[in-house]
């Protein structure tokens, strides 16, 4: 079947030539592809993903005690702990999660790398830079 009486008549799958459909699959995905390039690296590579959730975790500000902690079953079963006005703060990494406890107050400020955990009469500083760092060496080594 010419590409003539392709347009002509209609698409006949029995009848079409399968040249014609890798062809067609292939100008279809080279139209896409460009569109949808940059979600297919960020889901496949994990260094991208690390910069990203770096890159949101700086963006964070908070300020306050620490009244309930928990993983929120809605939302991927990820950690959080949440302050005394209400606001959740999702941390699913395990170095703070174990630091911090109900009844302690944490201090982050926006665009910081610094994050204070206050307990009794102590203070404990953890640096986002460290974690990620960390992080950067499980993806390098497979064991993340």
């Amino acid at each position: 079947m010419s590409l003539k009486e392709l347009w002509k008549n209609g698409i006949d799958f029995e009848k079409i030539d399968k040249s014609y459909l890798v062809l067609f699959f292939l100008i279809g995905f080279l139209l896409i592809f460009p569109f949808v390039k940059d979600d297919i690296v960020f889901t496949f590579n994990s260094y991208e993903q690390n910069k990203e959730w770096r890159k949101q975790d700086y963006e964070k500000e908070f300020f306050g005690r620490i009244i309930k902690k928990g993983r929120d079953k809605s939302n991927h079963n990820f950690a959080y702990f949440q302050l005394k006005d209400s606001t959740k703060i999702f941390e699913n990494e395990d170095k703070i999660w174990k630091i911090v406890n109900v009844g302690d107050s944490v201090a982050k400020k926006r665009n910081s790398k610094i994050l204070l955990v206050i307990k009794n009469q102590r203070t404990i500083t953890v640096n986002y830079d460290d974690i990620y760092k960390y992080r950067d060496s499980l993806i390098r080594t497979g064991n993340y």
